[in-house]
């Protein structure tokens, strides 16, 4: 009875395992998406009740029309700046050329003084003085 209750946990168990796969919403390496445009319309402000010496169009409204606006040209030419410093690299990794100095880097030992006292080896493969 034991046995048979087990080989049904296990059978049961390597069925779901066998017939696992990743979730949809476990995908990795996707950011979170950062919309294009305000998501709530600063025209929602021009009803608010705040009393003010302005009315809520110039205290509200058009300042966060002006500021989207800046933001707008901003993100503009930062998109112009990447693309031209991407070119320039391109431009750049085409005419470097190849250095003809060694790599840094190379491969060293400690207490070597082997370029001092060279190896003497004799005939009979043993070490001469």
């Amino acid at each position: 009875m034991k046995v048979r209750c087990l080989v049904s946990v296990f059978l049961t168990a390597s069925l779901f395992l066998s017939c696992a796969a990743s979730a949809h919403a476990q995908q990795g390496g996707r950011k979170y998406f950062r919309p294009p445009s305000p998501t709530i319309s600063p025209w929602m402000d021009l009803f608010r009740k705040d009393p003010g010496p302005l009315d809520n169009y110039h205290s509200f409204v058009r300042p966060k029309q002006r500021v989207y606006d800046a933001l707008g040209r901003q993100n503009f030419e930062i998109q112009q700046q990447q693309a031209q410093t991407r070119d320039l690299g391109q431009e750049l990794s085409r005419f470097e050329r190849a250095s003809l100095a060694r790599p840094t880097g190379t491969g060293s030992t400690f207490m070597n003084y082997s370029h001092y006292y060279p190896l003497q080896r004799s005939a009979g493969g043993r070490r001469g003085r």
